[in-house]
């Protein structure tokens, strides 16, 4: 009875592992029912005094709508359902890998900005800038197009300097802070172009999302002794900001909109060893 106690735990185990998948569990629950079974059957060729397993086993089978041969040999179906499962974790595995593969650098908010200018009745220039925000790169030096960018801005940290008028900006006219407290930007792939990248992704503004296609530069990464790896980047695009609903005074402040990214990220170094 302990070696079937332990093969139930270890196919709980992997069930329970397979369930944070959601439909793959599912998807997977035939397979392993039939791996029990066909462990029963070993057991019960070995102890002929085993009455209860071969009870588990017959309700296992009626449960399930599964049958095994007698002589515990696994049907062509049950060697198609283990291939499915071998097969499915190797692609787990393989995931898993290429997500580790890539440093994931954070922004540090102290030594990066996040600016804007707008034309003020199309002859001057108002310049500003959000003061809150954060964010992270993945970054695979080997393979570009499995990095990522996201960046979360606070909407109400906006700032030009002008008490009067970023109480206004942060009005429903403009971006309405209070009901859309954050902007981001989160990036679907990356590309490399030339000596410079390419981030393709979702910017979203007062609750609506545009693809926009966001180009900068890159330095390093760099070892910075305890700091760990830091790396800078410099980014800079324009946006119509009547797409995003910030539509008020049209006449008065101008539609086109320069955003002007400068960023420093940082890796960690690696924990020291415990007891060191």
């Amino acid at each position: 009875m302990l070696c079937l106690s332990a093969v139930r735990f270890c196919l709980s185990r992997f069930r329970g592992f397979l369930g944070d998948f959601g439909s793959l569990g599912n998807f997977l629950e035939p397979a392993l029912t039939r791996c029990k079974l066909f462990y029963i059957n070993k057991i019960c060729s070995i102890w002929e005094f085993a009455p209860g397993i071969l009870y588990y086993k017959q309700a296992l089978e009626s449960q399930h709508g599964v049958t095994l041969r007698d002589d515990g040999s696994l049907k062509k179906e049950n060697v198609y359902c283990m291939r499915r499962i071998l097969g499915l974790l190797l692609a787990v595995v393989a995931i898993g890998g290429s997500a580790l593969a890539a440093d994931e650098y954070k922004i540090d908010p102290n030594h990066s900005s996040v600016n804007f200018s707008v034309t003020h009745l199309m002859v001057s220039t108002v310049n500003g800038r959000f003061s809150a925000f954060e964010g992270k790169i993945l970054f695979d030096d080997k393979d570009v197009t499995k990095s990522s960018v996201n960046v979360t801005i606070k909407t109400a940290s906006i700032n030009t300097d002008n008490t009067s008028r970023d109480t206004d900006l942060r009005s429903p006219g403009f971006f309405d802070a209070d009901k859309f407290p954050e902007i981001t930007f989160q990036s679907k792939s990356v590309e490399k172009k030339g000596g410079d990248y390419v981030a393709h992704g979702t910017l979203t503004i007062k609750g609506v999302a545009k693809d926009v296609d966001l180009p900068f530069q890159l330095k390093g990464p760099v070892d910075a002794g305890r700091m760990g790896k830091v790396m800078g980047a410099h980014a800079a695009l324009t946006v119509n900001r009547q797409d995003f609903g910030v539509a008020k005074a049209p006449g008065m402040v101008g539609n086109e909109v320069k955003i002007d990214l400068n960023v420093e990220a940082h890796l960690p170094p690696p924990a020291p060893a415990s007891g060191k």
